[in-house]
């Protein structure tokens, strides 16, 4: 096998080979990195960010041209990647989260359990259908407070409600 440094020359001449010899090179830790996630797709993710530092790598820097110091950058570079990656799945997960914990914690449920059975009872139902739900009969709105928090009509409200309640019927029947 040829040195890094020669690869990535390689590569920048338009030789693609180079880079499936780059790829394979730091294929244990895209591994280890994919197992230590949480993100199902991180490893295609840090392979495309991987090639991008790579088609920008700076061929004119002399320090960079022993391959030990072109395989720390890379690593480094990489699991900085993961580290921002992680983070934003993260704070997109706890976003989510966050939603329905304030579902969960609103006193106008008698009983978390009771709001456990609900929300599955209702997940066949479109995402519209399971809110005028949950407001209607786990919060105790009225028609005219839901149609006030989603801008709609109370005709709408009324008919959303009534189309999940169908639905429901001949799930249940």
């Amino acid at each position: 096998m040829e040195n890094l440094y020669s690869n990535i020359i390689d590569f920048k001449h338009g030789n693609a080979d180079a880079i499936v010899e780059i790829i394979n090179m730091f294929d244990p830790l895209l591994n280890k990195l994919a197992r230590q996630s949480s993100c199902c797709d991180i490893k295609s993710e840090l392979t495309l960010f991987m090639i991008e530092l790579i088609s920008k790598f700076p061929i004119g820097n002399k320090n960079l041209s022993y391959d030990k110091y072109i395989i720390s950058y890379i690593s480094k570079s990489i699991k900085h990647k993961f580290i921002h990656l992680n983070k934003t799945v993260c704070k997109q997960a706890l976003n989510e989260s966050e939603l329905d914990l304030n579902v969960l914690e609103n006193k106008k449920v008698e009983n978390n359990l009771d709001m456990f059975f609900f929300k599955e009872l209702i997940k066949s139902l479109t995402p519209k259908e399971q809110e005028v739900l949950t407001y209607k009969y786990a919060f105790n709105y009225s028609d005219i407070e839901i149609s006030d928090l989603f801008n709609i009509s109370r005709q709408s409200v009324n008919k959303t409600k009534t189309r999940a309640l169908n639905k429901l019927k001949l799930k249940l029947n």
